[in-house]
């Protein structure tokens, strides 16, 4: 059962609403967690080789956190964001595994990646229990993009009669320029 307010174990929070994910940021988040939750955290992840994910990551009280996402945007948007011709910035997963959280088998779908049907169907396909449509709209603010991403999902969560959870805001404003791991300002 999918629920809001007090007593959840499980809390989600949208689309890069921690910025850039960075130990500092892990351990801010840990010291904020209730005893018994876990929460979900959009944010910008770092690999040690120069990628960079739109994912949500997990942290709790007891321990259980990673610098890595747990779940991952399969497809980024194509040149403000994924930058097929470098090796660094933003990475396409392309097949994104649903996970198991909490003994439910969960799908995330991340911003743009909401309007692309062949996500949608990797959601289909692996039998997803419950899916995560998180986003963050703050620069289409004025659009009818944060309707469309609502309704595209709608739509698939009815076809496929699975429960989803969506999350968007667009009040909160970009993260400022990220440093890379070398202290140097990346380039996106």
């Amino acid at each position: 059962m999918i629920r809001k307010g007090p007593g959840v174990r499980i809390v989600v929070l949208p689309e890069t609403v921690a910025g850039y994910w960075w130990t500092g940021t892990a351990a801010q988040f840990r010291n904020s967690v209730p005893h018994g939750q876990l929460w979900l955290i959009g944010a910008s992840v770092w690999e040690t080789d120069g990628r960079r994910w739109d994912a949500l990551v997990p942290i709790s009280d007891d321990g259980f956190s990673s610098h890595l996402p747990l779940l991952r945007a399969a497809f980024p948007v194509p040149v403000s964001m994924w930058h097929p011709w470098q090796s660094k910035g933003y990475s396409a997963a392309w097949w994104e595994r649903s996970k198991t959280v909490a003994g439910k088998t969960v799908f995330a779908n991340i911003c743009y990646d909401q309007l692309l049907p062949w996500v949608w169907l990797e959601a289909l396909i692996q039998k997803t229990d419950i899916i995560l449509a998180v986003s963050n709209v703050w620069w289409a603010k004025g659009t009818s993009i944060q309707r469309i991403e609502q309704e595209t999902s709608e739509a698939w969560g009815r076809l496929m009669a699975t429960p989803l959870v969506l999350l968007s805001t667009d009040e909160i404003s970009p993260p400022p320029p990220p440093l890379s791991p070398d202290g140097r300002r990346a380039v996106n």
